[in-house]
């Protein structure tokens, strides 16, 4: 449906840990096969799994189980409407089942029914008021109906019980922005970018944040972390390299902009800007052959062609 609709780094329910051993009481036979149909569920086999699920509805329709397990595969088919109807009929046998209601309200997002989804969230905090997840979920939906002031509450629950869940933190962030309350924001996303100091792309993600507020030295030290964690990229040292040449520091930038362009000789980009760097310093010749190699990435590029007619000395004067 295009939306995103908040499941972010909540895992889903399929995933958490269901096994035979925490299903209510049911017959050794029922058990066995409920958990052939999670196996076959996990392994993409859904019809097969919706086989033995409905061999066991046929013998015991009040399983809640079954119910449930049935709804997660109908929702991972895109079947939506039949996946509610399978976890509306897990929650009436169960209403305490947290799980179910989270999916549901998934599957009533799908089908475009926010204030049903919104219903169902609300089902989930019933059982666990404590689910950072449901928290997060809910969040989702009041911002898909436009209630922003509601959902930053909902998101900001979400970190009360997991201040790791990153996707929350971006989301509450993104309210504030809108808001009008950019300090707040900032520290949101700042929070989110460490809490994984060890993925390259959020450090230059921070970076960027960084220099976007004219905080040069921290966006530096992102970007030089960022070249650490992964040197084969030329993302940090491009961004570096910008970042550098638009504050005129042209010597720390010239090195740097030549590591992007070796790592990525078709950055036109980097490519540009050292070339204008050559040009501002009055090396001519070098400021030529890197036009022209601006040239040959993108033959008929109108600032590649006006620079190095600049650089030829076809034109006078130098603008950054």
């Amino acid at each position: 449906m295009g939306q995103d609709n908040g499941r972010g780094n909540g895992a889903p329910a399929s995933r958490r840990g269901w096994n035979a051993s925490a299903l209510p009481k049911m017959s050794r036979p029922e058990a066995a096969r409920l958990s052939l149909a999670h196996q076959l569920f996990l392994k993409g086999r859904f019809a097969h799994a919706l086989g033995e699920i409905g061999a066991v509805l046929r013998d015991n329709p009040a399983l809640e189980a079954a119910h449930f397990i049935r709804g997660l595969v109908l929702l991972r088919q895109g079947e939506f409407a039949g996946a509610c109807a399978a976890l509306e009929a897990a929650v009436r046998l169960k209403p305490d089942h947290g799980a179910a209601w989270l999916v549901l309200g998934y599957a009533e997002i799908d089908l475009g029914r926010l204030d049903r989804a919104l219903a169902a969230v609300d089902g989930a905090l019933a059982a666990d008021a404590a689910d950072s997840n449901a928290h997060l979920l809910k969040g989702a939906v009041l911002e898909l109906l436009e209630r922003r002031p509601e959902a930053m509450e909902s998101y900001a629950a979400a970190l009360r019980f997991n201040p790791q869940l990153r996707v929350a933190r971006y989301k509450l962030g993104g309210l504030l922005l809108l808001a009008g309350r950019e300090t707040e924001a900032v520290e949101q996303m700042v929070a989110a970018h460490r809490l994984t100091p060890l993925d390259s792309r959020s450090r230059v993600a921070l970076g960027d944040l960084f220099g976007g507020r004219d905080l040069v030295e921290e966006a530096i030290d992102e970007y030089r972390a960022a070249q650490r964690l992964d040197p084969r990229s030329e993302i940090p040292p491009a961004r570096l390299g910008r970042l550098l040449f638009e504050h005129g520091r042209y010597d720390e930038a010239r090195p740097v902009l030549e590591e992007a362009i070796a790592l990525n000789p078709k950055d036109m980009g980097s490519t540009l800007r050292l070339g204008r760097i050559h040009l501002a310093c009055a090396r001519r010749d070098e400021a030529v052959r890197v036009f022209e190699a601006a040239e040959r990435i993108d033959p008929g590029w109108p600032e590649a062609q006006a620079l190095l007619r600049q650089a030829r000395g076809d034109e006078g004067g130098f603008s950054s």
